[in-house]
């Protein structure tokens, strides 16, 4: 009997498929997009078959498909907003219509759709990409039906209320992606038994240096030996690059032929604005770069002598240090979250005060003006993220969360 019972554990670890959604609707393509591609290219194939879903089309749906994942574009219905009378009480009858209507129409209409797609494409588990406590359709659906529910949390839910609360009760297994992420969610209730910090890997094997820098600084307008700092990340107010501009002046003093470059989609407006309009009243516009989104985003590092990260709230993780770093080049980064876990100050990269632009400005001229202090980073940098933030360890990492659910 017990020799059957290993039997069948074994088998029902076989050739399941995972059904990854990733929920992102901003039009922007960001880290959990990098992170979850890494994971489909990295599953063992023979135990796991990816099917990836959206909620709109992204820039990099090609690439899921190369790796061999099953990609669905899905519709959704959107809530509805009813006009707000005037009258008071008339007002609280149509909020609480609006409310009913919804529910219906989102959440019981989502769930049913779920049911459908969960049973045609023979899931065996469901992982939501960057969300824990959100998309209680599709965790509603998933448990109905007896199978396995993961959620990747990949950041601070700023909306975390009772029907959030609710959908953590619901999951098996919560990742987080580093200590700070994982500790927040204690503060808000969710069970330590539940929760498991496994942080993000990148693919060292694809962050090859560019073939051509010299060509990549020319079609920047960039010369040969004209220092560079760098930023990579959508240009929102919270990523920092207003930090960074503010401390130009300082670097430009020390540098007078610096270039900065932003890589990034604008995903803030007014915000993009307001940047742009510092950069010309600080009188260091002429030395900004603004490149939109590169697919050839890491490869752009090469150009530049230090990667800048720049958060001015803490960030959750930052894949875009470790890709620095896996490149080998010099990162200063803000002293807030995930970075604080994955630079070691002094060895690795620097940290710098966030919001700080003096402390970050001293970084920045001391880097530049010292080649074989950024060559140390550099490589120890490249030594420290193949020891522990590979995209191997991550995706072998989720694989036993996985089966230790599945046996349990």
């Amino acid at each position: 009997m017990q020799a059957m019972r290993r039997t069948f554990s074994m088998v029902s670890i076989l050739n399941n498929k995972v059904l990854y959604l990733e929920h992102n609707t901003d039009g922007t393509v960001g880290g959990s997009h990098v992170c979850l591609l890494a994971i489909c290219r990295h599953l063992d194939r023979e135990n796991y078959q990816p099917i990836v879903c959206f909620y709109e089309n992204t820039e990099i749906k090609d690439d899921f498909v190369a790796s061999g994942a099953r990609v669905m574009v899905l519709d959704t219905p959107k809530p509805i907003i009813l006009p707000s009378p005037k009258l008071r009480w008339f007002a609280v009858i149509t909020r609480l219509l609006q409310s009913a209507v919804n529910f219906v129409r989102v959440l019981i209409l989502n769930t049913y759709k779920w049911l459908r797609i969960l049973r045609r494409e023979k899931v065996s588990i469901v992982h939501l990409n960057n969300s824990s406590g959100g998309d209680l359709d599709l965790i509603l659906a998933a448990r109905m039906l007896g199978l396995t529910v993961i959620a990747h949390q990949r950041g601070f839910p700023p909306d975390f209320g009772r029907m959030s609360y609710f959908g953590t009760k619901l999951i098996h297994r919560i990742i987080s992606v580093s200590d700070m992420v994982k500790d927040d969610l204690q503060r808000r209730g969710v069970s330590p038994g539940k929760l498991i910090r496994i942080y993000d890997g990148i693919e060292t094997e694809r962050l090859r240096n560019s073939a051509d820098p010299v060509g990549l600084r020319h079609s920047l307008g960039i010369d040969e030996g004209v220092p560079v700092v760098g930023m990579l990340g959508n240009i929102k107010w919270w990523k920092g690059q207003e930090v960074l501009i503010r401390s130009l002046p300082a670097v430009v003093e020390s540098f007078p032929d610096l270039r900065c470059v932003f890589v990034g989609k604008v995903a803030d407006n007014n915000y993009y604005d307001r940047i742009l309009d510092l950069a010309d009243s600080l009188g260091v516009a002429r030395k900004i770069i603004f490149t939109g989104y590169r697919k050839d985003a890491t490869d752009l590092m090469d150009i530049m002598d230090v990667v800048v990260h720049a958060s001015v709230e803490a960030e959750p993780f930052g894949l875009v240090v470790l890709e620095a770093m896996g490149k080998g080049r010099p990162v200063v980064a803000a002293d807030l979250g995930g970075p604080k876990e994955t630079v070691i100050p002094g060895e690795t990269g620097m940290l710098f005060r966030s919001g700080d632009h003096v402390d970050l400005a001293d970084k920045l001229v001391a880097l530049i003006r010292d080649p074989g202090l950024r060559h140390r980073l550099g490589e120890a940098g490249i030594v420290h993220v193949k020891s522990r933030f590979t995209a191997e360890v991550n995706a072998q990492s989720i694989q036993a969360v996985y089966e230790g659910v599945i046996k349990s």
